[in-house]
C-alpha cells in the first residue's frame, strides 16, 4: 500500500481523539481490556444544510503526498495500492448513523451534500496520488460496508442515489489513468455485484464465504 501523510490525530475533552474529518473515538472496557470505538462525530448536531456548510471541511491540502515517489521505488515489483477512501460510511460516522441514515430517507439534500464533500476530497486526493506517482499506481482502494450478514444493507434504490454516482466518479478518474478500482465492502453484497461492476468495481475485497451467497463458485459463474 502507498499511503500520504494524514494530519495526526488531535485530542478532544473527554478523552476522545478526533481525525481531520471529524471522526471521534474513545478508549472503552470490553472483556477485561480496553479499545478504541466509535463515539458521537462531530456534525451530530447538525440541523440544516446551512449547519452543514458552516462545517471546517477538510481539503487534500492537509496531506503530504511526497512520500509516495520514494515509496513507489521501494516497491517495483509489487501490485501498487493507493486510498483509504470513503465516502459513504464515514460520512456516517461523522454524521452519526442514526443521524444519516434518517438524512437518506428524511432529509435527502443534507445526505446528499455530505456525501458530494467526501467524493470531492477523494477525487482530488486521488488525483494528486496520480500526479505524485506519475500515474504508478496499479489500483485504487474506496471502502464501502453495504452489507449485512444476510443481504444489503440498505435497498439497491438507495445505493442507486447515495452510492453508486458518487463512487462511479472516483472509478472514472482510476480508470482514466489505467488503475483499476478495488472496493472494500463486507457481507453479503451478492445481489449488487452487477451495479458494482457497471460503475467500476474491477476487484471486491473481501468475498466473505460465510455470509448469505458469497459462494465463490457461484460468483464465479455469475
Amino acid at each position: 500500500p502507498l499511503s500520504a501523510i494524514e494530519p495526526p490525530l488531535r485530542d478532544v475533552p473527554g478523552g476522545i481523539k478526533e481525525n481531520f474529518w471529524g471522526e471521534r473515538w474513545q478508549k472503552v472496557s470490553v472483556l477485561g481490556t480496553e479499545e478504541w470505538f466509535h463515539v458521537t462525530g462531530a456534525l451530530a448536531g447538525a440541523e440544516s444544510i446551512e449547519d452543514l456548510q458552516r462545517y471546517d471541511w477538510p481539503t487534500p491540502d492537509l496531506f503530504d503526498y511526497s512520500p509516495l515517489k520514494e515509496q513507489v521505488q521501494k516497491y517495483q515489483g509489487y501490485a501498487l495500492r493507493y486510498g483509504f477512501g470513503d465516502n459513504f460510511e464515514r460520512p456516517s460516522l461523522v454524521r452519526g448513523k442514526e443521524q444519516f441514515y434518517c438524512d437518506m430517507a428524511l432529509r435527502p439534500e443534507m445526505a446528499h451534500f455530505l456525501i458530494h464533500k467526501f467524493t470531492e476530497f477523494y477525487c482530488e486526493d486521488l488525483t494528486r496520488a496520480l500526479e505524485a506517482t506519475r500515474g504508478q499506481i496499479d489500483i485504487v482502494l474506496l471502502l464501502a460496508d453495504l452489507g449485512t450478514q444476510q443481504g444489503l444493507m440498505f435497498s439497491r434504490e438507495m445505493l442507486d442515489t447515495f452510492f453508486a454516482p458518487y463512487a462511479a466518479k472516483l472509478f472514472a478518474i482510476a480508470k482514466q489513468a489505467g488503475v483499476r478500482s478495488m472496493l472494500h465492502s463486507c457481507g453479503s453484497v451478492r445481489a449488487y455485484i452487477p451495479r458494482l461492476i457497471e460503475i467500476g468495481v474491477d476487484i471486491l475485497n473481501p468475498i466473505q464465504v460465510r455470509a448469505q451467497g458469497m459462494v465463490p463458485a457461484e460468483l464465479k459463474q455469475e
